[in-house]
């Protein structure tokens, strides 16, 4: 398969960074946090962590999922265990 660019590397990174962050606010709570594509898309461009169009974005994190290292179910984006190790 081949290995990932360095935009999907980053991707992982502020995907799982995210994810930490927003549990930690919510840490000792019943409460998890769960992020669509759209939410995190915005939330990156937002913050200006990214400076690609919005269908690039979409096409990387596609190639992610294809690759099983990023799981969008249920309205839910994740990393799969194997993207965890990456991240």
């Amino acid at each position: 398969m081949g290995r990932i660019t360095r935009e999907q590397r980053f991707i992982l990174y502020a995907l799982g960074t995210t994810h930490k962050q927003l549990n930690a606010f919510f840490a000792g709570k019943p409460l998890a946090v769960h992020i669509s594509k759209a939410a995190f898309i915005d939330l990156a461009r937002g913050a200006r962590l990214v400076k690609k169009k919005e269908r690039a974005l979409y096409k990387n994190m596609e190639e992610l999922e294809k690759r099983k290292l990023i799981s969008y179910t249920k309205k839910s984006l994740v990393l799969t265990p194997r993207g965890q190790r990456l991240y």
